[in-house]
């Protein structure tokens, strides 16, 4: 997905980038899978393109924002997936953090 410097939290990143992908090309393209993705030169061209396209998205969704449920919230991947949705522009009232005691 994107040469980002490799921590244990990079799996969530990629991963709640991929989802954020996904969720926005559904909203605007119903019936067409996303199409595939190629590696970013950097993270922050990762977080530019997932930012404009969750813009479009939540435009194309009646200015809603996707509410997202982060399982593990306070493992490493969760920490990666909370911090690409922050960087995404993802409210922090929209997300829901879950962890051992929530499930």
């Amino acid at each position: 997905m994107a040469r980002i410097a490799d921590s244990k939290t990079t799996p969530g990143y990629a991963g709640a980038a991929l989802a954020l992908e996904n969720w926005a090309w559904q909203i605007q393209h119903a019936e067409t899978p996303l199409p595939g993705k190629k590696p970013y030169n950097t993270q922050s061209d990762l977080v530019k393109e997932v930012k404009s396209d969750v813009s479009a998205g939540v435009a194309k969704n009646d200015g809603k924002v996707p509410q997202i449920l982060i399982i593990g919230a306070l493992g490493r991947c969760g920490r990666g997936a909370i911090d690409l949705c922050l960087a995404a522009g993802i409210p922090e009232s929209n997300l829901l953090r879950w962890d051992l005691a929530e499930t």
